[in-house]
């Protein structure tokens, strides 16, 4: 049966309907009932009875998780579905998820039949040695695995030219972007990350996108939430040639404070802000990513954006190093910080966060996992570090269209409330097979794979 639900929205407020419900967010309830064995699902909820809600609770943590078993859950209303999902991919050894097109959605179908989707922790090396690599979307400026073929693999700054193709706008979703997308030989499309250290190529017209030249390299539209700062550059790997893309992100590194505990305190999290050396944390990201990243102090105003320059002076104001209000405030204060261990930049970010606040007497405790997430904050961590996006992570988001007043009004009062510590802007890189055309970068939570049902393959 169709399912269907409405949200108001007070008056002026009604352009935030683009920041509801991303990716994930929105679950089919019959399913949930079906698993949990209740009739009335709305009742069990509200009838505040433990034991009730607790058989509702389990299904929801659990029937939507990407498992083989779980497939029959995970429904879809976009141009692809789930079609499998392996713990063990016979190229790269890692898991790996199959999206097939759907064949319910009700616009225009896919250009791709298949993409297959690989985590961070597979080996572009691998799929590259296969002839399976055919885009990367990671923050390293080119993975270093792409060089690795036997000395085969040469790389050099492209001429662009004007690109044809337009870029459009983009729906926010919470999905990680940290993932490359490559096409096996049957034509199907895959995807995986890396985070090996890599080298920057910049382009001698920078602010240019990359296009199609008469030696074959592949062309896409310089992404309009980050073209000022695009850099194209062509790759040759094995005799297989590669479009290079690398630019500054409009997500914002950051440091997400707990809600209770210790940052809790408005005054702690002050404290941690002036602690912290921007600048050496954005060299760290540099020096990972091969690519230069500004160290940042505001929340709402990307690097990229044509109003950064106009409130700038918010950031030197509020973002500025100071060891001795921030010893004055926690000296012999430890603070716990969590991020997800496999990302090496992150690392890198988190040392010298540690190593910069030593001035001050504030210890940093590394509490990392592998694949950690903000879940950390419920008892692990006092802190988590993450990318923000500015235009869905804060509820005066979208007053972006405002003034330059305004814009300044709403950066000066979330440093009042520091919901976030900005860092530093995040680097982002595509990589793009020349077999791959009608890709549009995209730097914001979707990540390069946010038009992937437009992509097309060249059968040749």
């Amino acid at each position: 049966n169709e399912k269907k639900f409405r949200v108001n929205f007070a008056r002026g407020y009604g352009a935030r309907y683009q920041n509801l419900f991303p990716a994930g967010s929105v679950m089919p309830s019959h399913i949930i009932a079906s698993h949990a064995g209740v009739d009335d699902l709305t009742g069990a909820l509200e009838s505040v009875d433990y034991q009730i809600v607790k058989k509702v609770g389990d299904p929801w943590k659990k029937s939507f998780l990407l498992k083989e078993d779980n497939l029959k859950n995970i429904v879809s209303t976009g141009p692809y579905s789930v079609k499998s999902v392996t713990d063990k991919d016979p190229t790269t050894h890692t898991r790996s998820v199959t999206l097939q097109k759907n064949p319910h959605w009700w616009g225009d179908p896919a250009e791709v039949d298949d993409i297959v989707v690989y985590p961070r922790s597979a080996s572009l090396g691998d799929l590259a040695h296969h002839k399976s690599l055919r885009v990367v979307d990671n923050d390293q400026a080119l993975p270093s695995e792409f060089r690795l073929s036997q000395g085969k693999g040469s790389a050099e700054p492209s001429e662009p030219s004007p690109s044809t193709a337009s870029p459009a706008s983009e729906t926010s979703s919470s999905a990680a972007p940290s993932s490359s997308l490559a096409a096996t030989s049957s034509g199907a499309l895959t995807s995986s990350a890396s985070n090996a250290p890599s080298e920057s190529l910049p382009s001698s017209e920078a602010n240019k996108p990359a296009t199609n030249d008469n030696e074959g390299f592949p062309a896409f539209s310089v992404p309009h939430d980050g073209g000022s700062s695009a850099s194209a550059s062509r790759l040759t790997v094995d005799s297989v040639k590669y479009g290079v893309m690398t630019m500054l992100s409009r997500r914002i590194d950051s440091l997400i404070p707990a809600d209770h505990g210790v940052m809790a305190s408005k005054r702690m999290r002050q404290a941690v802000s002036q602690c912290i050396d921007r600048a050496a944390v954005a060299e760290a990201s540099s020096a990972h990513s091969s690519m230069k990243v500004p160290a940042y102090g505001l929340r709402l105003t990307p690097a990229t954006s044509s109003s950064f320059d106009a409130v700038s002076d918010v950031a030197l104001k509020h973002g500025n190093h100071d060891t001795a209000a921030a010893r004055k405030t926690a000296k012999g204060s430890t603070v716990r910080l969590s991020y997800d261990h496999t990302n090496g930049r992150y690392a890198a970010m988190a040392n010298a966060i540690r190593e910069s606040c030593q001035d001050s007497g504030i210890t940093i405790d590394d509490v990392s996992a592998d694949h950690a997430d903000s879940t950390a904050l419920t008892d692990r961590a006092d802190f988590f570090l993450q990318t923000v996006d500015p235009t869905t992570y804060f509820s005066t988001s979208t007053f972006v269209g405002g003034t330059i007043d305004e814009r300044r009004q709403a950066e000066e009062e979330l440093w009042d409330s520091m919901p976030t510590i900005p860092l530093s802007a995040e680097p982002r890189a595509v990589v793009v097979h020349n077999a791959v055309s009608n890709l549009v970068p995209s730097t914001s939570n979707v990540g390069v794979g946010w038009n992937m049902d437009r992509w097309k393959k060249d059968q040749n």
